[in-house]
């Protein structure tokens, strides 16, 4: 466990704590603390977590991103047919996208464009984005993830985190996805400006991940489903993540929240330890139908679970 001693985004040193929470995901023993920079409101878990420790909470058997059958069911099947019309919308998916008002990340169009997802897990975005003409690459931390998205027909693919993206020539990409990743690395700065080196002068990045000024964080505290300790390392609000974005040059091109199973998420936190059960709210089709709604309705005012930030990169070319 490493303690932090200075706030990444701003040098401050003035921290209070915030909550004391554990693994409720996988209901694994251990306690996280995340506390909250005075000065610039930034959030992150301290001490954070050794790379041992977190192998750990990110179980190959049992963590989403790592399934082996993909996203299914019906909001998976919502989900495909609106990622496979994005470049030639039907009425009907027009309907979908607009009533989901879900963020999936998805790129201008840009025929035979490099597009590279960051944490990309077994590779259902891949495949999608490979259908519609996009050079796809991926980098994920699970070596099984990865072995499933080979078997699936994807190529370029890499085991590591943010750094193996050193591995490609500056310049390279014309779109970098981070789809609910950032929040997990344990360097966003380092990160961001890798990202910086490797994308194309025009190129995009998408940065998805939880909202720390939610509704729905200040009524469930430390039950709050996005907190998801130990793997979220740094919860961001739009302004933190702005800040530390502008830090490297990138334009904020624009933002949208879109949240996903938050509340029902967070019921079902605190629903477990009032009753001392563990339930699964999140595969329950009823729950999300039910909730759906609040989490619309605070996606359109601007205080969604969740936001998507899109950043251009728009002067001359690193080299």
């Amino acid at each position: 466990m490493k303690k932090i001693s200075r706030c990444f985004l701003c040098q401050s040193t003035n921290f209070i704590t915030l909550y004391t929470t554990s693994d409720r995901m996988f209901n694994l023993p251990g306690n996280f603390t995340y506390k909250k920079c005075v000065s610039c409101s930034l959030v992150f878990l301290d001490p954070q977590p050794n790379k041992d420790l977190l192998r750990r909470h990110y179980p190959t058997q049992g963590y989403f991103a790592y399934d082996k059958k993909g996203k299914g069911g019906l909001l998976g099947t919502i989900r495909e047919y609106i990622i496979k019309n994005t470049y030639s919308p039907t009425f009907l998916s027009r309907i979908l996208a607009y009533l989901s008002n879900t963020n999936f990340a998805i790129p201008q169009y840009r025929k035979g464009g490099r597009i590279l997802d960051l944490g990309c897990g077994t590779g259902d975005i891949l495949i999608l984005l490979k259908d519609l003409g996009l050079d796809v690459y991926g980098i994920d931390i699970d070596k099984k993830a990865i072995q499933i998205g080979r078997k699936r027909g994807l190529k370029h693919l890499r085991i590591g985190t943010y750094k193996a993206i050193n591995a490609y020539p500056n310049n390279y990409f014309d779109v970098i996805r981070l789809y609910h990743v950032i929040e997990h690395v344990s360097d966003p700065m380092a990160c961001l400006q890798i990202l910086y080196k490797k994308l194309k002068s025009g190129g995009e990045v998408f940065l998805s991940t939880p909202n720390f000024d939610s509704p729905i964080r200040k009524i469930f505290g430390k039950y709050w489903s996005s907190l998801d300790a130990p793997r979220h390392l740094f919860i961001f609000t739009h302004q933190t993540l702005r800040k530390a974005v502008m830090q490297y040059k990138f334009k904020v091109h624009s933002m949208q929240y879109a949240s996903a199973l938050g509340l029902v998420g967070s019921l079902q936190y605190l629903t477990n330890d009032l009753f001392k059960r563990r339930g699964n709210f999140f595969s329950n089709l009823f729950m999300a139908a039910a909730f759906f709604p609040i989490e619309w309705f605070l996606d359109k005012i601007g205080m969604g679970d969740s936001f998507v930030m899109q950043l251009s990169k728009n002067d001359p070319q690193v080299t």
